[in-house]
């Protein structure tokens, strides 16, 4: 309430009351109370019939009680303890106080009243000091009543909010009287309004349901003879006819003779609650009803993995009745070699996170018969509220069959990639077989072409000889590069290249072949092409040497002609070689990018090859990044055209220093240790370098090679890969972990099949193929000459001691 807020004297307020009567007591004008228990505070003044909330009289003179718990000052303004104080100097001018002090029942001290006068007067008697004690006791009484009605207020505010909760009412029945008394939620219930119905026993029982009164009837009937209370669910009607089922439960209280006076209980209305239960209950007896007859095991077991339910599915499928594993371990019939397997994959779900999705696992498990069987689990994790495993629903499957497929395609698979890496071995054996003699062939007809003493008709036959060998090396070639792109093994090596003067050049290594059949080749530049970008130039010409070959090969006459152009916004690279050949079929083309495929498959053909070189076309451009296809028709000639990708590049390559032309003479003095089990594959590089002034030493096998190496020093050691024995790759671990002088030489791989190894071959400085080329070995030397240099090995040719 507002301070000095004033208002008339309330008769029935017991504080104004005694106010009242304190001033009478004294024949003054004013009285006043101040208290404070708890959160009962009462500050409020009497003056005239007024009373004045928190008025100035009401501050008090803050001096202590005497031992009678009074104080009596005659006149204020001659007390030295209150001549100053506000109440005596203030508004309220008071020259006269009485007072006695308020006390709760255990003595505790809460306020004061006290008697107020604007003139000096007379200590009052001691009677009447009296009687102005018994007041105060009287303000202590009305203060504890207040208490104790806020606190029952409370309490019943609290039953209120209780009752709205839990939609649980109370009721009260006078067996004496007949007096009927209903919270606020048993009217709500009954759907009734409080203020327009006065409920009594006939009405009570007749809101019942016809069918349910008569129980009703006999259950209170029943307390009021014997005492016995009652717990029932009926069913009541309300006034708009809605029927609603309740829960009505009654107790006796017993009079003095020992005979029922109160009947007194709750009411709830449980309709929505016995609709869920028995929703839950049809619910769970379908999921009974599916679980029983399913086909696939419907399992629950506890954190413990012991089977709480588990449907008869398990019967057919492990030999046991579902009452045999009730309250047993899933563990009795996981096979004991995927327990920790299968739980730990079951930990892993439930340690996830709780919005993860059931895994699938699958586990061996153990037939009653012994025999193994293959389950498929997908369990669901059941959690409280704050994300706790209570327990797991499991739907388990018979995998069985679909595992001895599986197991069947494992097998399959295994076996036919064993294939694939006997065949890939086969190939790269033959290779190096074929190869072998193929360097020698090749090699000494080298040689023997460079002689200037042969008669005509022997340079004819050496051409010949050249020519089937370089057919052979092509078909081996083929074959390789189609194994290797069909294991996906095939590297692209990108780098800067110029598209425009490689397909230039590539055209024009044809014209000679061209001219003596009266073909012409023509080269047309369709869009402008970035000076650099960013392919791998040597597939790119294998690529265009197979088409433009192909297309000179198969016309007779008019013209080859190879177009490219260059799409910026795709970066992609696109040439088109076109021919005015006989064309070909629809069926024709079909079958043109298959492996071993020729569209003149007879044995009558006038074109050789293996079939293999468009299928490898194919696998090349689609390793770029692109693809290859054909348009042709039969008398119009064919349309190859091939895209890949090939990003500009800004900066043309740094130039590569040191660049030499096939003279060797920058080598003479170089000491090479050539090592190859086929002694031709030695007396062709000794021919070949020896006229250079490479010193050259042969080694016939890898153990002589490791016995030579131990005490003479070598620039570079060239060494075949396949030796029997000791391979190539045994004389490097040998040189690299020995002491001797060529620890740290360089070690060029010497072989027919490098280029399985990709751009490299581990544990070697380089390689050099076979057939063996006078240009690439040259080259290979210079460069290991150069990686030697810069590792600071100490190099003959370099002049060097």
């Amino acid at each position: 309430m507002a301070h000095n807020q004033s208002r008339p004297l309330a008769e029935k307020d017991p504080i104004d009351r005694i106010m009242a009567m304190a001033a009478a007591l004294l024949d003054a004008p004013m009285a006043a109370v101040a208290v404070a228990d708890g959160a009962i505070r009462i500050s409020r003044s009497k003056a005239q019939g007024v009373v004045t909330e928190r008025g100035a009289e009401c501050d008090g003179l803050g001096i202590p009680f005497d031992a009678s718990g009074t104080i009596v000052i005659p006149d204020t303004r001659l007390d030295a303890r209150v001549a100053d104080n506000p109440v005596v100097t203030g508004p309220a001018a008071c020259r006269f106080y009485a007072g006695a002090q308020v006390v709760t029942e255990t003595g505790e001290p809460i306020g004061s009243l006290c008697v107020l006068d604007t003139v000096a007067r007379d200590a009052p008697s001691a009677q009447a000091l009296q009687l102005l004690r018994m007041l105060a006791r009287q303000v202590a009484a009305v203060v504890q009543q207040m208490k104790l009605a806020k606190v029952q207020s409370e309490r019943a505010e609290l039953l209120r909010l209780a009752e709205s909760v839990r939609g649980l009412g109370h009721w009260r029945l006078d067996f004496t009287t007949g007096e009927i008394l209903w919270s606020d939620q048993v009217y709500r219930i009954h759907g009734l309004d409080p203020q327009a119905f006065d409920p009594n026993l006939h009405s009570a029982l007749s809101a019942y349901h016809e069918d349910d009164r008569a129980e009703i009837l006999a259950h209170v009937e029943t307390a009021r003879l014997t005492g016995q209370g009652y717990d029932c669910h009926l069913r009541i009607q309300r006034p708009d006819g809605e029927l609603r089922l309740t829960r009505s439960s009654g107790q006796c209280l017993l009079g003095a003779d020992g005979k029922p006076e109160v009947l007194f209980g709750v009411f709830q209305d449980v309709t929505e609650e016995d609709l869920a239960a028995r929703r839950l209950a049809a619910s769970e007896a379908r999921y009974r009803l599916m679980a029983e007859n399913a086909s696939d095991i419907i399992a629950t077991y506890g954190l413990d993995g012991v089977f709480t339910y588990i449907s008869p599915a398990v019967e057919s499928a492990l030999g046991y009745r579902p009452a045999e594993l009730i309250g047993k371990s899933v563990n009795e019939i996981v096979h004991p070699d995927d327990v920790a397997q299968t739980w730990a994959a079951f930990a892993a779900y439930m340690d996830g996170p709780v919005d993860a999705s059931p895994p699938r696992i699958a586990y061996r498990a153990r037939h009653r018969s012994g025999e193994v069987r293959w389950l498929e689990a997908h369990p669901r994790a059941m959690r409280d509220e704050n994300g706790r495993v209570l327990e797991i629903q499991d739907l388990v499957r018979d995998v069985s069959a679909a595992k001895a497929i599986e197991l069947e395609l494992q097998r399959a698979r295994d076996e036919a990639e064993s294939a694939a890496a006997a065949k890939t071995e086969f190939l790269a054996n033959m290779s190096h077989e074929i190869r072998t003699p193929l360097t020698a062939i090749l090699g000494f007809s080298s040689l023997l072409n460079e002689r200037r003493d042969l008669p005509e008709s022997a340079v004819g036959h050496l051409d010949r000889i050249r020519t089937a060998s370089q057919a052979l090396l092509a078909i081996v070639n083929d074959i390789l590069d189609f194994s290797k792109i069909e294991a996906g093994r095939y590297e692209i090596a990108r780098e800067p290249a110029k598209a425009l003067e490689i397909c230039h050049d590539a055209l024009l290594m044809f014209s000679p072949a061209a001219q003596a059949k009266g073909v012409s080749l023509e080269f047309v530049q369709e869009t402008e092409l970035p000076e650099w970008v960013n392919i791998d130039p040597q597939k790119v010409g294998q690529v265009l040497l197979n088409l433009i070959g192909n297309a000179v090969k198969f016309t007779s006459a008019g013209s080859v002609t190879l177009a490219v152009g260059h799409d910026p916004v795709s970066q992609m690279l696109e040439v088109r070689v076109s021919d005015t050949g006989p064309g070909m079929s629809e069926e024709q083309c079909s079958r043109l990018f298959q492996r071993f495929s020729q569209v003149d498959g007879s044995s009558t053909r006038r074109h050789g090859g293996t079939g293999l070189g468009l299928a490898i076309c194919k696998g090349l451009s689609e390793a770029m990044g692109g693809d290859i296809r054909v348009a042709s028709r039969p008398g119009e000639g064919s349309h190859f055209t091939f895209r890949i990708q090939a990003a500009p590049v800004e900066h043309a390559p740094a130039p590569t220093e040191g660049e030499e032309v096939i003279a060797g003479g920058d080598l003479a003095g170089l000491r090479v240790l050539v090592v190859d089990d086929h002694m031709a594959n030695l007396e062709i590089v000794q021919a070949l370098l020896a006229p250079l002034d490479i010193e050259v030493s042969l080694a016939a096998s890898g153990r002589i090679a490791i016995d030579l190496a131990a005490t003479t020093p070598y620039d570079v050691v060239l060494t075949d890969l396949r030796m029997p024995d000791v391979s190539g790759e045994d004389v490097v671990r040998a040189l690299r972990a020995g002491h001797g002088p060529n620890q740290h030489i360089p070690i060029l791989a010497f072989s027919a099949d490098v280029s399985s190894y990709g751009a490299t071959v581990p544990g070697f400085d380089g390689t050099v193929a076979k057939p063996v080329s006078v240009a690439a070995l040259l080259a290979a030397l210079r460069s290991a000459v150069a990686v030697g240099a810069d590792d600071g090995v100490s190099l003959a040719a370099g002049g060097h001691a």
